[in-house]
């Protein structure tokens, strides 16, 4: 079994490589901009890995470059993506050679999928967010609960997405609520696999953690800070408890959401985007990680706190594995009230946060990069029998 894996942004991709590479079976990794390990640009840290030096990496930098440049001078517009997407799928293609398992992210597999099977390639498209009809329905409630319309969807993405579905020989739904609203969708079970995202667990491991009598509990945010996320649901009930949690937002803010967080500026504090070893540090520094999310296909960040240490308070639709009681608390989206009950349960109980901890920890372990690579080899194993199951 030889793997060429695709994907044009980092994402949990840099970890799928480092699983295949252990395993064995990676061909060529087609990825964005990348930079070799030993590089001294220390602003670069986050787009390169030590762990796959010397890997087979194809960087397609300029089309990256030309991304960038392009947002830059023009915004973060959906046009520009879309024309990255496109552009990324075809000059994948070329690279295909070697493989007889084409691993791809969705948004970048349309042509290369189709060259993939044309040239008796098994195509795995690795699936990273909800279907597109309930990611729609998840907008529209997270806005309306702001008061706020919707942005306009984009719909020549999601067209694109349902095709790149329908033409997958396999979909890696990295968490069951993702899996079961693709059923939903009409996407027969046979051709899906849950494999839940692998996690660092060196560089995300338990540490210390060191309170001040008296310290209100520090609940962490890592992410976009979007409507979708559930900041605002978050940032009310820090309010109704206001003095007992204080609120790190760690993420880029999105377009128009400084008015959404204007009214709780005294509850939180913001930090920019930044290299993977200083957000550890930051899941060291919190007690409590939430991520009320209205939907995920699964999120990194969870499965990185989980690792770390910390309960999660996370929503049934973060495609999270977070167990209700076990290893985090689950409320529903969309309510701020069962949120308050938790972080009070939380912070009034530190040996519950301790229970919760150790446990996410144990369940980090469990998805450690050695059984993630173990998993992702299994499903490619049974792709090849997948489409022949869902027609028969």
């Amino acid at each position: 079994m030889r793997v060429v894996l695709a994907a044009g942004k980092r994402g949990h991709y840099y970890l799928t490589a480092r699983a295949l590479r252990k395993e064995g079976v990676l061909e060529r990794f087609v990825t964005g901009l990348y930079f070799d390990a030993r590089t001294p640009w220390q602003r670069a840290r986050s787009r390169s890995d030590p762990e796959l030096r010397g890997a087979p990496v194809v960087s397609l930098w300029p089309l990256e470059g030309l991304y960038a440049a392009a947002s830059s001078a023009f915004g973060r517009r959906r046009a520009i993506m879309r024309a990255y997407n496109a552009a990324f799928d075809l000059a994948t293609i070329p690279f295909l050679r070697g493989g007889d398992t084409f691993h791809v992210a969705n948004t970048y597999a349309l042509r290369s999928g189709a060259a993939a099977r044309r040239a008796g390639m098994r195509v795995v498209l690795d699936q990273q967010s909800v279907h597109p009809l309930y990611r729609r329905e998840a907008i529209r409630h997270a806005y309306g609960r702001l008061r706020s319309p919707p942005p306009p969807f984009d719909s020549r993405t999601d067209e694109r997405i349902a095709r790149e579905l329908e033409q997958a020989d396999l979909i890696l739904a990295p968490s069951r609520f993702v899996f079961d609203e693709n059923v939903r969708a009409g996407i027969p079970a046979e051709r899906q696999r849950v494999v839940p995202l692998g996690v660092d667990t060196e560089l995300f491991r338990p540490m210390p953690r060191v309170r001040q009598a008296g310290e209100p509990l520090r609940v962490l945010l890592a992410g976009g800070i979007a409507p979708a996320k559930g900041v605002v649901d978050l940032l009310e009930a820090a309010r109704r408890v206001e003095g007992r949690v204080r609120v790190t937002l760690a993420g880029r803010i999105a377009p128009g959401m400084h008015e959404h967080l204007a009214p709780y500026v005294h509850l939180f504090d913001h930090l920019p985007p930044m290299p993977q070893e200083d957000l550890a540090r930051c899941y060291h520094r919190a007690d409590v990680f939430c991520l009320p999310s209205y939907f995920e296909g699964s999120a990194l960040v969870v499965a990185e706190a989980m690792a770390s240490g910390l309960p999660c308070v996370v929503t049934a639709t973060a495609g999270s594995a977070v167990r209700h009681g076990r290893d985090g608390l689950v409320v529903p989206a969309g309510a701020p009230a069962e949120l308050v009950a938790a972080l009070e349960a939380l912070a009034g109980d530190p040996a519950l946060r301790a229970r919760l901890g150790a446990a996410a920890r144990r369940t980090a372990e469990a998805c450690d990069l050695a059984s993630y690579g173990r998993r992702l080899v299994e499903a490619y194993g049974g792709s090849q029998c997948a489409r022949a199951a869902a027609t028969a």
